[in-house]
């Protein structure tokens, strides 16, 4: 998985260098989904809140949209978060109009959250739970 992991980064910050955000707003989020990506930084209580959330309300990650899919695997097909209720506290601070005008601050837990690919960690989720699932 270690090629396929960086393959994925070198497209995203690409990709982040590339795309210039067009649609600026004043916070209220319009469901485009550009936003929503397959690495986020989180912390060890974004993770518990997730995976809780997750495997209480029995959220499954959508299937791989691409052979190399650079999105939140939690982003469903109308491009809604699944998780919104349990996102990461990078997801409630992000805006685009703030990240456009250089203005992103850090965001609650910033100092303690590490790199997550949010693939491997949905998928993570229920294979810890197989046995329980009967």
């Amino acid at each position: 998985m270690g090629g396929e992991l960086a393959e994925a980064a070198a497209l995203h910050a690409r990709l982040m260098v590339e795309q210039q955000v067009t649609d600026l707003y004043t916070g209220d989020c319009r469901g485009c989904g550009e936003c929503c990506s397959r690495f986020l930084p989180m912390s060890l209580l974004d993770r518990a809140r997730l995976r809780a959330y997750v495997r209480r309300h029995g959220v499954a990650a959508h299937a791989p949209w691409a052979r190399l899919d650079l999105t939140c695997p939690y982003l469903t097909d109308g491009r809604e978060c699944s998780v919104y209720e349990a996102r990461p506290e990078v997801c409630r601070a992000y805006r685009c109009d703030l990240h456009a005008r250089g203005e992103l601050d850090g965001f609650t837990g910033a100092d303690r959250a590490v790199p997550v690919d949010m693939r491997e960690f949905a998928e993570s989720i229920w294979e810890k739970t197989e046995g329980d699932r009967g």
